[in-house]
């Protein structure tokens, strides 16, 4: 039985949350909110192999040929298929060296006229293939961009069973407009000024740069056994944010700058446990934490603190009224929409931006029958902040990404950072 596919589909809050944070970033320092994942395999694949896979997977043609739609003042934007456009063409790159150009992990891409992914193929002197997938965040989170790559790569795989996330149940309109009303004032109490950030100048066009660290399967586990001697015995990610943020407030206790309380909003990934689905959009909320200045320095006490914020998130239900109160804000025009997000902090939004995308790339082992390396994504780096920590965990080792601004922190100070960082957490 053939597939099915939805001609239109509505973005939903946390989309058009992501959305006025691209038209941010591309106002600040024109960039677009694009998010990269890297695959480096074990041996070299054809462009013509992976072309033909491609060609035989009826929801990639249906993807490529999605366009965002302009939606007028107080109107649901949404996807719209474009019935005449198809697939770009995957670009190959022959690299005298093994490292990754610069211009394939900061694309830009235009959702309103562009294909909203692209996939590049890079042949390295001595180490393989590379692939490099970019897509809009608008289009899929971190996750879901992992489980249209399973569906790719594998030939095994089905054909999904569904495009959509299952939206929630419906409250009533007053009930909902209440709840956007008490997060709202939630959201400025937590985002009050003063705030912790490294960022000195107001330079809109700064170089954007990458790092990357992987652990050791012996040291991953050595962080672990910290984390669970800091009281982080399940959610090893609050102690993974304790650490970063002391690292960050070293950096600023070493220019000399007055520390103040750190303000970092978290995505919560609300799909259930093992949900390899495809489909449209980002199922996500937020937790936003604001960690004291007066415990910082002590990952300890940090990482307690963070995860007694959790407990009283989750008792109050927070992440669901957040959604909720996103899905209410999907009319409101941009103008005003970009003005609430910047009006608490005056345009910081946080100190930096931080996510733990957990243990979703331990089965993702293979591709195209080629055994993968390493794989890990590079994030999508708004400035203000200008500094972007992704973690997560690939076949038993974890990993960090890191993408920073040079406005922001100088390639000597990340890698004093990086250091402080990897101190932090027990290696």
């Amino acid at each position: 039985m053939k597939q099915a596919f939805p001609d239109s589909i509505p973005l939903n809050g946390a989309d058009c949350f992501l959305l006025q944070i691209d038209r941010l970033m591309w106002s600040q320092d024109k960039r677009r909110n694009v998010c990269c994942f890297v695959a480096h395999l074990e041996a070299e694949i054809s462009l013509q192999q992976v072309q033909a896979e491609l060609d035989e997977k009826p929801a990639y043609h249906w993807l490529s040929r999605l366009r965002l739609n302009h939606a007028l003042p107080f109107c649901l934007p949404h996807w719209k298929e474009n019935k005449q456009a198809r697939p770009q063409s995957i670009q190959e790159h022959k690299l005298s060296q093994d490292s990754i150009p610069e211009q394939l992990i900061s694309i830009d891409i235009n959702p309103y006229k562009d294909q909203s992914f692209q996939m590049d193929l890079l042949q390295t002197p001595t180490q393989g293939s590379i692939l490099v997938f970019n897509w809009h965040h608008v289009l899929m989170d971190a996750r879901g961009g992992e489980n249209l790559l399973r569906y790719l790569f594998d030939s095994t795989v089905n054909e999904p069973e569904h495009c959509l996330h299952k939206p929630p149940s419906p409250l009533p309109l007053r009930e909902r407009a209440e709840i956007a009303r008490e997060m709202k004032e939630f959201l400025y109490q937590r985002a009050c000024l003063p705030l912790l950030t490294l960022q000195t100048c107001s330079d809109r066009h700064s170089v954007i740069n990458h790092r990357f660290v992987r652990f050791t399967r012996e040291q991953t586990e050595q962080i672990h056994q910290t984390a669970r001697g800091q009281g982080a015995v399940f959610l090893y990610s609050a102690f993974y944010l304790a650490a970063t943020a002391r690292a960050v407030a070293q950096i600023q206790q070493q220019r000399g700058e007055p520390i103040e309380d750190l303000v970092i909003p978290v995505p919560l990934d609300t799909r259930l446990k093992g949900d390899q689905q495809i489909a449209i959009g980002n199922p996500l909320s937020f937790l936003f934490y604001r960690l004291p200045k007066d415990t910082v320095f002590d990952v300890s006490h940090s990482t307690k603190a963070l995860i007694g914020q959790m407990q009283s998130f989750m008792r109050e239900d927070r992440p669901n009224r957040y959604r909720i109160m996103l899905d209410f804000l999907r009319r409101i025009p941009g103008f005003f929409y970009r003005a609430m997000l910047k009006a608490p902090t005056q345009g910081q939004i946080a100190s930096f931006s931080f996510s733990d995308t957990g243990e979703t790339l331990d089965d993702l082992t293979r591709c195209f029958n080629t055994p993968i390396a390493s794989a890990f994504h590079y994030p999508p780096n708004l400035t203000p902040p200008g500094l972007t920590f992704i973690f997560s965990r690939a076949q038993g080792q974890l990993q960090i990404s890191i993408a920073y601004s040079e406005a922001v922190i100088s390639d000597e100070e990340m890698t004093q950072l990086l250091n402080h960082l990897q101190s932090n957490l027990g290696t």
